[in-house]
């Protein structure tokens, strides 16, 4: 697993930005965010951070307690 900082920082690279993703899958992942549990601290209810660039889209799912995150 990996920061939200290192994530965040790879995507940025990438050329992607935070913001709103398309409507129909980011519910579904939004949702899954919410259901997850941390694998670092087990927390339930990781936080959905969307992020876009030209036709593409990457989500990560981000714990409040460790700050850890993983990538949809």
């Amino acid at each position: 697993m990996a920061s939200f900082e290192s994530y965040n920082h790879v995507l940025r690279e990438a050329g992607y930005v935070p913001g709103p993703p398309p409507p129909g899958p980011a519910e579904i992942d939004r949702e899954a965010a919410l259901q997850s549990r941390c694998e670092n601290c087990d927390r339930k209810g990781l936080v959905f951070h969307p992020y876009r660039k030209a036709g593409s889209y990457r989500a990560l799912a981000v714990c409040l307690s460790c700050g850890e995150a993983i990538e949809f």
